[in-house]
């Protein structure tokens, strides 16, 4: 496959309202040549869920309650069912909840 410089193999959507989590999760993707959307709530992120094929989908739980629902769609989507899912979370009862929502990878805050 040959990629010109705007085009990638990957994309990836983050979904998170925090410019420091939106910054330490993008860099290394776009260092790793994923084309990086960001996504600052709930329904702008389901909408691209809905309409867009992305390889990863990284979800910061602190954007509210229905952010479990993000990780949801993604699993009920036709275009991302096999899409890798993170969720970025505060505690072991929030990892639990990202993993049964459909999470493949949790990363736990300190």
């Amino acid at each position: 496959m040959n990629l010109t410089s705007s085009e990638s193999a990957v994309r990836a959507l983050v979904v998170s309202d925090d410019p420091l989590t939106i910054r330490q999760i993008s860099e290394p993707l776009r260092e790793l040549a994923a084309t990086t959307e960001v996504c600052t709530d709930v329904p702008s992120a389901i909408r691209l869920v809905n309409t867009r094929k992305f390889e990863t989908v990284v979800v910061d739980l602190k954007i509210g309650e229905q952010s479990r629902t993000i990780l949801e769609r993604v699993r009920l989507s036709p275009s991302n069912h096999t899409t890798v899912a993170f969720a970025i979370t505060d505690s072991t009862k929030q990892s639990a909840m990202a993993f049964a929502a459909g999470s493949n990878f949790v990363l736990e805050r300190p």
